[in-house]
């Protein structure tokens, strides 16, 4: 059984196989998952991966199936709009981006933040007043980068 016919053979069952981060998720009835059905999958791991990551577009660098779980109570609309879904998908981008530590493409100007200091932000961003994208990395103790060197030598 190719790794298509593995997939539709799971949604015939009421099965779905979704992969995140390199890792195969299973949902759906836990009496018809099997150990045979569990080894069949670790095995053909990396091919069944290619294919769901084949299947699954992405729009602003986000995965079409991550943006319908995220914006699932406004997917009907999003996916009706595109321009829409094309913004909500870059902020969405940006905010994984931030959360890391990672500084967006379009955070090209700094500003000072009255939580966090300076910090980037996009062009023309007025100095924050009450706070900034950054201000949820510093209330989670996570990372908040540097403005003391220059983004055009990355």
């Amino acid at each position: 059984m190719n790794p298509c016919e593995l997939l539709d053979d799971l949604a015939g069952q009421g099965m779905t196989l979704t992969a995140k981060d390199g890792l195969l998720l299973l949902r759906g009835r836990e009496d018809r998952i099997n150990p045979e059905l569990l080894q069949n999958l670790r095995a053909r791991k990396a091919e069944i991966l290619g294919v769901l990551e084949s299947y699954d577009p992405k729009i602003e660098g986000v995965s079409v199936r991550q943006l319908k779980y995220v914006f699932a109570d406004n997917w009907s609309y999003l996916e009706a709009h595109p321009e829409a879904l094309a913004i909500h998908a870059k902020l969405y981008d940006e905010s994984r981006q931030i959360a890391k530590g990672q500084i967006p493409e379009e955070f090209t100007s700094k500003v000072i933040c009255i939580h966090c200091g300076e910090v980037w932000m996009p062009p023309n961003s007025l100095n924050p007043r009450n706070g900034c994208p950054w201000c949820f990395n510093r209330l989670a103790e996570r990372p908040i980068p540097p403005t003391n060197h220059d983004l055009s030598e990355e």
